[in-house]
């Protein structure tokens, strides 16, 4: 069968952009909670603030999806989702194989955004935009999503905002 190790396997056989990209999300606070195969691709699970909450998780997590946008370009294919949310998390499996993972509506939402997302996009949902700064720029979408409903606002990401009150993207989202 194939298992976990099977797809971090495989992910590490695609190239270099995965190390750095893996790297780049734990510097930024983040973790890669699961790797799982998903249409001809992979689909992660990052966590912020899971296991351990950090100061700015949500700008590290905006700051994150720009750079893995920026990694793989080209024919490279990339969506992402954002949502913000309590979660139920800890290690479920028995003793001889345990993993860390996350169950909750925000981690529903974050899926659904992202098989929604076109390729480059970045989608945040309605919770994760009441917690980011006025700089960051966005345009309201309206989308029906599985499980969810129709018409469920969410924002696409533009970037940041550099005006006098304001500093750039690379400076903002640092974390």
């Amino acid at each position: 069968g194939s298992g976990d190790g099977d797809a971090v396997a495989e992910i590490a056989a695609l190239g270099p952009q995965f190390a750095r990209a893996f790297e780049m999300i734990s510097h930024a606070g983040g973790s890669v909670a699961r790797i799982d195969p998903y249409y001809g691709g992979y689909k992660l699970l990052v966590l912020f603030g899971a296991p351990i909450r950090r100061e700015q998780d949500e700008i590290n997590a905006i700051h994150s999806a720009t750079e893995l946008r920026r990694l793989f370009t080209g024919d490279f294919s990339i969506r992402i989702g954002l949502a913000f949310g309590s979660l139920i998390c800890g290690d479920v499996g028995s003793e001889s194989r345990k993993e860390y993972t996350v169950m909750g509506t925000a981690a529903n939402m974050a899926a659904r955004l992202m098989s929604q997302a076109a390729s480059g996009d970045i989608l945040l949902d309605n919770n994760l935009k009441g917690r980011v700064p006025a700089t960051v720029m966005t345009s309201q979408q309206e989308l029906s999503l599985k499980g969810i409903g129709q018409a469920v606002s969410c924002y696409l990401y533009e970037g940041v905002r550099d005006d006098a009150t304001s500093i750039t993207e690379s400076h903002l989202l640092v974390g």
